[in-house]
């Protein structure tokens, strides 16, 4: 059976009530009334094949047909994170290039047609290598000097990423590499799953994140990991994750098989739960603080550790510093909380100075 039988009335569905809709009309009526709908049948209907190329291919190519106008970028994802992405890409090379219709997709697969036309067999490796290359202009050498033991570009990219952590407007580069880089981990590192290798990215990573004051940070990367792995969350073909992306272990741990964990393993899975805390609790660092009233700010600073409570500590003393005056109602409630706190903390110390600054009375 094909996707086109097994969905008849949906289709026609689809047909029938889209048939006279064009451009921005038709794209929103998809993604209200029909996009959630047809992506679980992509998936039910890839969950149900033998895993064999040729009838990839096919359903490829019927999805392409029904929701390629709509859904380019979606199905585009799928098929670069398919195991046969290369075989899958050159077959429907012309029906992909006939909808980008020579204008700019604003997604890879700008870069990725020009290659099309080149046939080579290593289609991805050949995309990933110069996409890598322009990215972190890299030597044609370092490139290659990348082994199991060697790390030119790994040491290329946390070098880049520590840039982009200081840079204004740097989101959306630091989001397409942590997907291309996923890619990347799939097909060199993944089988197995190469743990000495995610050490070697974290641990030159922390000694150039350590040395970033974090007044500095101008990109959110935990906002970036959370888009690019809803991106890969959201497709449905299977994904091997990198380390930047497989915040719970899973697919390491999917290829464990109940075998105990070597010593490397063990801390591979330490490293990966301490860099996701930390990028997490970078965060702080981009909201709104001044907007937060000073019983929240307080208790916020009272239940944080590490870098979310530096963070709030640093709102506090600048409150301090610049005289910005809590209310009345305020004072009255950081008193109650001094009362019931007669520790000297940093953090009680700062609210003394401001009852005595603003309410000596209250004290």
């Amino acid at each position: 059976m094909s996707f086109s039988s097994d969905n008849e009335f949906f289709l026609r569905d689809f047909r029938s009530k889209c048939r006279l809709l064009t451009g921005k009309d038709l794209s929103a009526k998809y993604a209200q009334d029909y996009q959630k709908e047809s992506r679980l049948r992509m998936a039910r209907a890839y969950g149900a094949l033998d895993g064999s190329l040729n009838r990839k291919a096919e359903l490829y190519e019927e999805l392409l047909e029904h929701f390629g106008i709509l859904d380019l970028e979606f199905l585009a994802w799928n098929i670069y994170y398919d195991e046969h992405a290369t075989p899958l890409f050159l077959s429907l090379s012309n029906k992909i290039t006939q909808l980008c219709g020579g204008h700019s997709t604003g997604i890879f697969l700008d870069l990725l047609i020009g290659r099309f036309s080149v046939h080579d067999d290593d289609l991805i490796k050949g995309f990933l290598k110069s996409y890598f290359i322009k990215l972190l202009s890299l030597k044609a050498d370092e490139w290659e000097n990348e082994t199991l033991t060697r790390n030119p570009v790994i040491e290329s990219i946390v070098k880049w990423l520590t840039v982009c952590l200081v840079t204004e407007g740097a989101e959306q580069e630091v989001l397409q590499m942590i997907l291309h880089f996923t890619k990347l981990w799939s097909i060199y590192y993944a089988r197995p799953y190469n743990c000495h290798k995610g050490l070697i990215f974290y641990h030159k990573f922390f000694d150039g994140y350590d040395k970033i004051l974090m007044s500095d940070l101008r990109t959110n990367i935990s906002e970036c990991i959370e888009k690019a792995v809803g991106t890969l969350d959201a497709l449905f073909v299977p994904i091997t994750h990198s380390p930047f992306t497989d915040i719970d272990n899973r697919s390491f741990h999917a290829q464990m098989e109940g075998r105990a964990l070597t010593s490397v393993e063990g801390k591979y899975i330490v490293r990966t739960g301490e860099f996701h805390e930390r990028m997490k609790s970078a965060t702080v660092y981009f909201k709104n603080l001044e907007s937060i009233p000073w019983l929240d700010l307080v208790e916020a600073t009272m239940d944080s550790t590490g870098q979310t409570k530096e963070a709030y500590m640093i709102e506090l003393d600048r409150r301090s510093r610049t005289g910005q005056a809590p209310t009345a109602n305020e004072i009255i409630g950081l008193g109650e909380y001094l009362s019931k706190d007669r520790k000297w903390s940093p953090t009680n110390l700062i609210l003394a100075k401001v009852i005595r600054q603003n309410y000596i009375f209250f004290v």
